[in-house]
């Protein structure tokens, strides 16, 4: 039985059809999902580590809280992907596109992030100690701050003179109607 979990775990997925599936809270550590099909598929909280991403579709999937340390994503479209808290420290990001995607108060430590585009990615509190950020694309079309205004409503992503800098999430890993990004938030 372990031999064959462990040749599912390398091979079984490649390339596999996961659409919009659930896999919440799932352990799914070392399983590889090279050129997999995961667009809107839930990992939220599921155990990915060492897993291997590279090339998959992950657009618009949701990987909320997801442990994801030492994972190879390279490669992957993760465009409007949700990965608010998720744990990418020492994962392999390399050429992905994280295009319009959330990852408030997400975790990069040490991660490879080299010639990665993040083009309107949503990254209010991420933290990025010691990665590799060489060739990154649209590196300043990111936003890694809002602006709160003290008196209510909806915030800013540019500054407004008397409002409050927020450069990471009030909720912290919290998923409320804070974590809507530019555009979505609703009165």
């Amino acid at each position: 039985m372990g031999l064959r979990r462990d040749y599912i775990r390398q091979f079984g997925l490649v390339g596999a059809h996961l659409d919009r599936a659930d896999l919440r809270n799932k352990n799914l550590a070392g399983v590889n999902f090279a050129n997999a099909t995961m667009r809107g598929a839930d990992l939220t909280n599921a155990d990915l580590r060492g897993a291997s991403f590279a090339k998959a579709d992950m657009s618009r999937a949701c990987l909320h809280g997801a442990d994801c340390q030492g994972a190879d994503f390279s490669g992957a479209d993760m465009s409007m992907a949700y990965y608010k808290a998720a744990n990418f420290t020492d994962a392999k990001i390399r050429l992905a596109t994280l295009r319009c995607s959330i990852g408030k108060n997400a975790l990069f430590l040490n991660a490879d992030l080299t010639g990665t585009d993040f083009v309107n990615a949503f990254l209010v509190g991420a933290r990025f100690d010691g990665a590799t950020l060489d060739g990154v694309r649209n590196w300043d079309r990111a936003i890694f701050r809002l602006w709160w205004n003290p008196d209510g409503g909806k915030p800013s992503y540019e500054y407004v003179p008397g409002w409050a800098e927020m450069t990471e999430s009030a909720l912290g890993g919290v998923s409320l109607q804070e974590n809507a990004g530019p555009g979505t938030l609703h009165d």
